[in-house]
Protein backbone atom coordinates (compact mmCIF):
# COMPACT_ATOMS: atom_id res chain seq x y z
CA UNK A 1 0.00 0.00 0.00
CA UNK A 2 2.75 2.42 0.85
CA UNK A 3 4.59 1.65 -2.41
CA UNK A 4 1.44 2.31 -4.45
CA UNK A 5 0.92 5.67 -2.77
CA UNK A 6 4.54 6.63 -3.31
CA UNK A 7 4.25 5.79 -7.03
CA UNK A 8 1.13 7.92 -7.41
CA UNK A 9 2.73 10.90 -5.68
CA UNK A 10 5.78 10.60 -7.89
CA UNK A 11 3.68 10.62 -11.08
CA UNK A 12 1.67 13.63 -9.90
CA UNK A 13 4.85 15.50 -9.04
CA UNK A 14 6.26 14.83 -12.50
CA UNK A 15 3.07 16.08 -14.15
CA UNK A 16 3.54 19.54 -12.70
CA UNK A 17 7.32 19.97 -12.89
CA UNK A 18 8.57 23.20 -14.43
CA UNK A 19 9.48 22.83 -18.11
CA UNK A 20 12.82 24.46 -17.47
CA UNK A 21 13.96 21.48 -15.40
CA UNK A 22 12.87 18.72 -17.81
CA UNK A 23 14.03 17.40 -21.17
CA UNK A 24 10.88 16.88 -23.27
CA UNK A 25 10.70 15.93 -26.96
CA UNK A 26 7.52 17.95 -27.70
CA UNK A 27 7.68 21.53 -29.03
CA UNK A 28 6.54 24.42 -26.84
CA UNK A 29 4.94 27.38 -28.58
CA UNK A 30 7.53 30.19 -28.38
CA UNK A 31 6.69 33.52 -26.78
CA UNK A 32 6.34 36.37 -29.26
CA UNK A 33 4.86 39.86 -29.34
CA UNK A 34 3.21 41.32 -32.42
CA UNK A 35 2.53 44.99 -31.76
CA UNK A 36 0.36 47.22 -33.93
CA UNK A 37 0.56 51.00 -33.41
CA UNK A 38 -2.59 52.83 -34.46
CA UNK A 39 -4.13 56.26 -34.02
CA UNK A 40 -7.51 56.99 -32.53
CA UNK A 41 -9.14 56.53 -35.95
CA UNK A 42 -7.66 53.06 -36.44
CA UNK A 43 -4.98 54.00 -38.98
CA UNK A 44 -1.78 51.96 -38.80
CA UNK A 45 0.85 54.58 -37.95
CA UNK A 46 3.65 52.25 -39.02
CA UNK A 47 2.46 52.62 -42.62
CA UNK A 48 2.77 56.43 -42.48
CA UNK A 49 6.38 56.98 -41.44
CA UNK A 50 5.44 57.52 -37.79
CA UNK A 51 8.72 55.92 -36.66
CA UNK A 52 10.89 58.17 -38.83
CA UNK A 53 13.25 60.25 -36.74
CA UNK A 54 12.46 58.26 -33.56
CA UNK A 55 15.11 56.27 -31.70
CA UNK A 56 12.85 53.42 -30.57
CA UNK A 57 14.15 50.86 -28.09
CA UNK A 58 12.69 48.15 -25.87
CA UNK A 59 13.91 46.80 -22.53
CA UNK A 60 13.31 43.21 -21.39
CA UNK A 61 15.00 41.44 -18.48
CA UNK A 62 17.57 44.18 -18.20
CA UNK A 63 18.54 44.01 -21.88
CA UNK A 64 17.88 46.96 -24.24
CA UNK A 65 17.05 46.23 -27.87
CA UNK A 66 17.26 48.78 -30.67
CA UNK A 67 14.39 48.64 -33.15
CA UNK A 68 15.62 47.09 -36.39
CA UNK A 69 14.02 48.62 -39.47
CA UNK A 70 15.74 46.78 -42.27
CA UNK A 71 15.53 43.10 -41.39
CA UNK A 72 13.86 41.01 -44.15
CA UNK A 73 10.48 39.57 -43.29
CA UNK A 74 10.10 35.79 -43.14
CA UNK A 75 6.94 33.80 -42.59
CA UNK A 76 8.38 31.88 -39.62
CA UNK A 77 11.08 32.92 -37.18
CA UNK A 78 12.96 29.79 -36.08
CA UNK A 79 15.10 31.67 -33.51
CA UNK A 80 15.41 34.96 -31.65
CA UNK A 81 15.41 37.95 -34.04
CA UNK A 82 15.21 40.71 -31.50
CA UNK A 83 13.00 43.77 -31.87
CA UNK A 84 12.12 44.78 -35.41
CA UNK A 85 9.63 46.19 -37.87
CA UNK A 86 8.06 43.56 -40.07
CA UNK A 87 5.19 43.24 -42.48
CA UNK A 88 2.69 40.40 -42.70
CA UNK A 89 -0.77 39.84 -44.09
CA UNK A 90 -2.27 41.72 -41.16
CA UNK A 91 -0.15 44.83 -41.86
CA UNK A 92 3.04 46.44 -40.67
CA UNK A 93 3.85 45.65 -37.06
CA UNK A 94 6.59 45.58 -34.45
CA UNK A 95 7.86 42.07 -33.71
CA UNK A 96 9.74 40.80 -30.65
CA UNK A 97 10.87 37.21 -30.28
CA UNK A 98 11.05 34.34 -30.37
CA UNK A 99 11.54 33.65 -26.65
CA UNK A 100 11.83 30.10 -25.36
CA UNK A 101 8.29 29.06 -24.40
CA UNK A 102 9.58 26.54 -21.83
CA UNK A 103 10.94 29.33 -19.60
CA UNK A 104 8.81 30.77 -16.84
CA UNK A 105 8.36 34.52 -17.20
CA UNK A 106 6.76 37.38 -15.33
CA UNK A 107 8.75 40.22 -16.87
CA UNK A 108 8.16 43.69 -18.24
CA UNK A 109 8.73 44.52 -21.90
CA UNK A 110 9.08 48.34 -22.00
CA UNK A 111 9.01 50.27 -25.29
CA UNK A 112 10.73 53.65 -25.35
CA UNK A 113 9.32 55.49 -28.36
CA UNK A 114 12.11 58.05 -28.37
CA UNK A 115 9.72 60.98 -27.90
CA UNK A 116 9.42 60.83 -24.13
CA UNK A 117 6.59 58.26 -24.08
CA UNK A 118 6.68 54.61 -23.00
CA UNK A 119 4.43 51.56 -23.16
CA UNK A 120 4.77 48.53 -20.88
CA UNK A 121 3.80 44.93 -21.65
CA UNK A 122 4.15 42.31 -18.90
CA UNK A 123 4.81 38.85 -20.34
CA UNK A 124 3.56 36.04 -18.10
CA UNK A 125 4.49 32.49 -19.08
CA UNK A 126 4.05 29.45 -16.79
CA UNK A 127 5.14 26.14 -18.32
CA UNK A 128 4.66 22.67 -16.76
CA UNK A 129 5.29 19.21 -18.19
CA UNK A 130 2.39 16.76 -18.37
CA UNK A 131 2.16 13.04 -17.73
CA UNK A 132 2.17 12.26 -21.45
CA UNK A 133 5.39 14.19 -22.11
CA UNK A 134 3.80 17.39 -23.35
CA UNK A 135 3.45 20.92 -21.98
CA UNK A 136 0.80 22.67 -19.98
CA UNK A 137 1.37 26.39 -20.63
CA UNK A 138 -0.50 29.25 -19.06
CA UNK A 139 0.33 32.51 -20.85
CA UNK A 140 -1.07 36.02 -20.86
CA UNK A 141 0.04 39.62 -21.30
CA UNK A 142 -0.73 42.81 -19.41
CA UNK A 143 -0.63 45.84 -21.73
CA UNK A 144 -0.42 49.10 -19.77
CA UNK A 145 -2.38 47.45 -16.97
CA UNK A 146 -4.94 45.62 -19.17
CA UNK A 147 -4.77 41.82 -19.31
CA UNK A 148 -5.04 39.92 -22.61
CA UNK A 149 -4.24 36.40 -23.78
CA UNK A 150 -3.61 37.51 -27.37
CA UNK A 151 0.02 38.06 -28.33
CA UNK A 152 -1.18 40.38 -31.11
CA UNK A 153 -1.37 43.69 -29.31
CA UNK A 154 -2.62 47.07 -30.47
CA UNK A 155 -1.24 50.21 -28.87
CA UNK A 156 -3.18 53.41 -29.55
CA UNK A 157 -1.42 56.76 -29.90
CA UNK A 158 -3.07 60.18 -29.83
CA UNK A 159 -1.74 60.98 -33.27
CA UNK A 160 -3.75 61.01 -36.49
CA UNK A 161 -1.89 59.40 -39.34
CA UNK A 162 -1.63 61.68 -42.38
CA UNK A 163 -3.97 60.57 -45.10
CA UNK A 164 -1.82 61.95 -47.87
CA UNK A 165 1.47 63.80 -48.32
CA UNK A 166 1.47 67.57 -48.05
CA UNK A 167 3.67 70.25 -49.55
CA UNK A 168 6.19 71.99 -47.29
CA UNK A 169 5.91 75.67 -46.48
CA UNK A 170 8.60 78.27 -47.10
CA UNK A 171 10.00 79.67 -43.86
CA UNK A 172 12.81 82.02 -42.78
CA UNK A 173 14.83 81.47 -39.63
CA UNK A 174 13.92 84.18 -37.15
CA UNK A 175 10.89 85.40 -39.11
CA UNK A 176 7.64 86.33 -37.39
CA UNK A 177 4.10 86.77 -38.71
CA UNK A 178 5.13 85.61 -42.19
CA UNK A 179 7.56 88.50 -42.68
CA UNK A 180 11.26 89.09 -42.11
CA UNK A 181 13.52 92.16 -41.98
CA UNK A 182 17.23 92.17 -42.79
CA UNK A 183 19.90 94.52 -44.03
CA UNK A 184 21.29 94.13 -47.54
CA UNK A 185 24.21 91.68 -47.72
CA UNK A 186 23.02 89.90 -44.59
CA UNK A 187 22.32 86.20 -45.17
CA UNK A 188 18.62 85.30 -45.10
CA UNK A 189 18.19 81.68 -44.04
CA UNK A 190 15.34 80.01 -45.94
CA UNK A 191 14.15 76.48 -45.18
CA UNK A 192 11.33 74.09 -46.01
CA UNK A 193 9.03 73.31 -43.09
CA UNK A 194 6.62 70.40 -42.82
CA UNK A 195 5.74 67.46 -40.61
CA UNK A 196 5.58 64.79 -43.26
CA UNK A 197 7.04 66.01 -46.55
CA UNK A 198 10.39 64.38 -45.72
CA UNK A 199 8.63 61.07 -45.13
CA UNK A 200 6.73 61.14 -48.38
CA UNK A 201 8.54 61.36 -51.65
CA UNK A 202 7.79 64.68 -53.28
CA UNK A 203 7.66 62.79 -56.55
CA UNK A 204 4.12 61.77 -55.55
CA UNK A 205 3.18 65.44 -55.57
CA UNK A 206 5.19 67.28 -58.20
CA UNK A 207 8.00 67.20 -60.73
CA UNK A 208 9.87 70.13 -59.22
CA UNK A 209 9.79 72.75 -56.47
CA UNK A 210 11.22 76.14 -57.51
CA UNK A 211 12.41 79.07 -55.38
CA UNK A 212 12.23 82.60 -56.77
CA UNK A 213 12.14 86.22 -55.66
CA UNK A 214 9.50 88.36 -57.31
CA UNK A 215 11.16 91.30 -59.03
CA UNK A 216 14.48 89.46 -59.47
CA UNK A 217 15.49 87.56 -62.57
CA UNK A 218 16.02 83.84 -62.42
CA UNK A 219 14.94 81.01 -60.16
CA UNK A 220 16.38 77.80 -58.75
CA UNK A 221 14.99 74.35 -58.16
CA UNK A 222 15.11 73.21 -54.56
CA UNK A 223 13.58 69.87 -55.53
CA UNK A 224 13.44 67.96 -58.78
CA UNK A 225 13.02 64.40 -59.97
CA UNK A 226 14.28 63.93 -63.52
CA UNK A 227 15.23 60.74 -65.33
CA UNK A 228 15.62 58.74 -62.15
CA UNK A 229 17.75 61.38 -60.41
CA UNK A 230 16.32 63.55 -57.66
CA UNK A 231 17.65 66.29 -55.41
CA UNK A 232 16.12 68.07 -52.43
CA UNK A 233 17.56 71.19 -50.76
CA UNK A 234 15.89 71.73 -47.40
CA UNK A 235 17.70 74.92 -46.40
CA UNK A 236 19.71 77.66 -48.09
CA UNK A 237 21.06 81.21 -47.66
CA UNK A 238 20.13 83.98 -50.04
CA UNK A 239 21.72 87.44 -50.23
CA UNK A 240 19.85 90.57 -51.22
CA UNK A 241 21.74 93.52 -52.65
CA UNK A 242 19.03 96.20 -52.84
CA UNK A 243 16.81 97.78 -50.16
CA UNK A 244 13.26 96.78 -51.01
CA UNK A 245 10.25 94.76 -49.95
CA UNK A 246 9.94 91.59 -51.95
CA UNK A 247 7.93 88.41 -51.97
CA UNK A 248 9.92 85.18 -51.89
CA UNK A 249 8.11 82.03 -52.93
CA UNK A 250 8.25 78.38 -53.78
CA UNK A 251 6.14 76.98 -56.60
CA UNK A 252 5.47 73.33 -57.32
CA UNK A 253 5.21 72.19 -60.93
CA UNK A 254 3.46 69.13 -62.29
CA UNK A 255 3.43 68.56 -66.06
CA UNK A 256 4.67 72.16 -66.54
CA UNK A 257 1.76 73.61 -64.56
CA UNK A 258 1.93 75.37 -61.17
CA UNK A 259 -0.07 73.30 -58.68
CA UNK A 260 1.09 74.83 -55.38
CA UNK A 261 2.71 78.01 -54.12
CA UNK A 262 3.77 79.43 -50.77
CA UNK A 263 5.40 82.79 -50.08
CA UNK A 264 6.95 84.92 -47.37
CA UNK A 265 7.74 88.64 -47.41
CA UNK A 266 11.25 90.02 -46.85
CA UNK A 267 11.89 93.68 -46.04
CA UNK A 268 15.44 94.76 -46.90
CA UNK A 269 17.04 97.83 -45.37
CA UNK A 270 20.21 99.77 -46.19
CA UNK A 271 21.18 101.08 -42.76
CA UNK A 272 24.96 100.95 -43.06
CA UNK A 273 27.15 103.75 -44.38
CA UNK A 274 28.08 101.73 -47.49
CA UNK A 275 26.61 98.28 -48.17
CA UNK A 276 27.95 96.10 -45.32
CA UNK A 277 30.29 98.72 -43.87
CA UNK A 278 29.99 101.44 -41.26
CA UNK A 279 33.03 103.66 -41.61
CA UNK A 280 33.59 104.05 -37.87
CA UNK A 281 33.65 100.29 -37.41
CA UNK A 282 36.31 99.41 -39.98
CA UNK A 283 39.35 98.26 -38.06
CA UNK A 284 42.43 96.19 -38.74
CA UNK A 285 40.32 93.10 -38.01
CA UNK A 286 37.82 94.11 -40.70
CA UNK A 287 40.44 94.53 -43.43
CA UNK A 288 40.09 91.81 -46.04
CA UNK A 289 37.58 90.54 -48.59
CA UNK A 290 34.20 88.78 -48.31
CA UNK A 291 32.60 86.83 -51.15
CA UNK A 292 28.81 86.62 -51.56
CA UNK A 293 27.14 84.00 -53.73
CA UNK A 294 23.56 84.59 -54.67
CA UNK A 295 21.52 81.37 -54.27
CA UNK A 296 19.51 81.93 -57.42
CA UNK A 297 22.50 82.89 -59.58
CA UNK A 298 25.53 81.17 -58.02
CA UNK A 299 27.52 81.42 -61.24
CA UNK A 300 28.83 84.84 -60.23
CA UNK A 301 29.99 86.34 -56.96
CA UNK A 302 30.11 89.79 -55.42
CA UNK A 303 33.36 90.48 -53.55
CA UNK A 304 33.60 93.30 -51.01
CA UNK A 305 36.80 94.42 -49.34
CA UNK A 306 37.91 97.13 -46.91
CA UNK A 307 41.25 98.75 -46.21
CA UNK A 308 42.93 101.98 -45.11
CA UNK A 309 44.81 104.78 -46.87
CA UNK A 310 46.51 106.82 -44.18
CA UNK A 311 43.85 107.46 -41.55
CA UNK A 312 40.96 107.08 -43.98
CA UNK A 313 39.03 103.82 -44.62
CA UNK A 314 37.80 102.81 -48.05
CA UNK A 315 35.86 99.88 -49.52
CA UNK A 316 35.67 98.13 -52.87
CA UNK A 317 33.00 96.08 -54.61
CA UNK A 318 33.87 93.78 -57.49
CA UNK A 319 31.93 91.23 -59.49
CA UNK A 320 33.38 87.90 -60.49
CA UNK A 321 31.45 86.77 -63.55
CA UNK A 322 32.30 84.55 -66.48
CA UNK A 323 31.07 87.19 -68.93
CA UNK A 324 33.15 89.98 -70.53
CA UNK A 325 34.53 93.08 -68.85
CA UNK A 326 31.77 95.11 -70.52
CA UNK A 327 29.17 92.96 -68.76
CA UNK A 328 30.86 93.54 -65.40
CA UNK A 329 30.99 97.28 -66.02
CA UNK A 330 27.32 97.38 -67.03
CA UNK A 331 26.24 95.28 -64.01
CA UNK A 332 28.05 97.52 -61.52
CA UNK A 333 26.74 100.70 -63.17
CA UNK A 334 23.14 99.48 -63.06
CA UNK A 335 23.60 98.41 -59.46
CA UNK A 336 24.87 101.84 -58.40
CA UNK A 337 22.04 103.50 -60.32
CA UNK A 338 19.51 101.47 -58.33
CA UNK A 339 21.19 102.43 -55.07
CA UNK A 340 22.06 106.09 -55.70
CA UNK A 341 20.10 107.10 -58.82
CA UNK A 342 21.94 109.33 -61.29
CA UNK A 343 25.65 110.03 -60.75
CA UNK A 344 26.63 113.53 -59.64
CA UNK A 345 29.66 113.49 -61.97
CA UNK A 346 29.69 111.68 -65.32
CA UNK A 347 31.71 113.87 -67.69
CA UNK A 348 35.19 112.41 -68.02
CA UNK A 349 37.10 115.62 -67.21
CA UNK A 350 34.96 116.47 -64.20
CA UNK A 351 35.03 112.88 -62.93
CA UNK A 352 38.84 112.76 -62.95
CA UNK A 353 39.16 116.08 -61.17
CA UNK A 354 36.56 115.28 -58.52
CA UNK A 355 37.91 111.78 -58.01
CA UNK A 356 41.32 113.19 -57.07
CA UNK A 357 39.66 115.70 -54.73
CA UNK A 358 37.18 113.39 -53.03
CA UNK A 359 39.13 110.12 -52.74
CA UNK A 360 42.21 109.84 -50.55
CA UNK A 361 42.78 106.32 -51.92
CA UNK A 362 42.90 107.45 -55.57
CA UNK A 363 45.69 105.78 -57.59
CA UNK A 364 47.41 106.86 -60.79
CA UNK A 365 46.50 103.64 -62.62
CA UNK A 366 42.79 104.16 -61.90
CA UNK A 367 40.33 105.77 -64.31
CA UNK A 368 37.08 106.92 -62.67
CA UNK A 369 33.97 106.63 -64.87
CA UNK A 370 31.12 107.89 -62.63
CA UNK A 371 30.78 109.34 -59.15
CA UNK A 372 27.78 109.15 -56.81
CA UNK A 373 27.39 110.83 -53.47
CA UNK A 374 25.08 110.86 -50.47
CA UNK A 375 25.41 112.23 -46.95
CA UNK A 376 27.54 109.27 -45.78
CA UNK A 377 29.68 108.11 -48.69
CA UNK A 378 31.21 109.10 -51.96
CA UNK A 379 31.17 106.26 -54.50
CA UNK A 380 32.90 105.81 -57.86
CA UNK A 381 32.86 103.26 -60.68
CA UNK A 382 36.53 102.76 -61.54
CA UNK A 383 38.66 101.01 -64.13
CA UNK A 384 42.19 100.02 -63.21
CA UNK A 385 44.86 98.86 -65.62
CA UNK A 386 47.55 96.73 -64.02
CA UNK A 387 50.50 96.83 -66.40
CA UNK A 388 52.42 94.19 -64.48
CA UNK A 389 49.89 91.40 -65.16
CA UNK A 390 48.62 92.98 -67.55
CA UNK A 391 44.87 93.08 -66.85
CA UNK A 392 42.05 95.60 -66.62
CA UNK A 393 39.80 95.48 -63.58
CA UNK A 394 36.47 97.19 -63.01
CA UNK A 395 35.15 97.82 -59.50
CA UNK A 396 33.30 100.27 -57.29
CA UNK A 397 35.22 102.21 -54.67
CA UNK A 398 33.73 104.13 -51.74
CA UNK A 399 35.03 106.37 -48.97
CA UNK A 400 33.35 108.38 -46.23
CA UNK A 401 32.33 111.89 -47.15
CA UNK A 402 35.01 114.43 -46.22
Amino acid sequence: MNRTLLLILTVLSFAFTSCENMQVDADAMPVTLEIFVKDTEGNNLLDYGWLDGKNVTATFKGETYDLQKDVPTRAYMPHFYGFKVTGRDLGTMLYFGELDGTHDMNDEFVINWGDGTFDTIVIYNDCRTTMNGGYDIKRHYVVNGVKTENHRITITKETVAPSEPKFPTLEIKGASLNTHTANIFEPVHFYLEGDNYMNWSLSQLCDSLVFSVMGEEGSRKVYYDEKGHSELIVGWDHYFYLPQSCLCRIRAYKDNEVIYTDAIEVNLTNDNDFLIYDWDEISDAAIGSITYNNFIEPQYSIVTSASWKGQRPYAKVAVEKPESLDDVRAWLYEYMMKLYKDPVYSESAAVKTKYAELFVSAQEDETPLYIWKDNKSVVALVEQYDEFVPVTRVYVKAEPVK
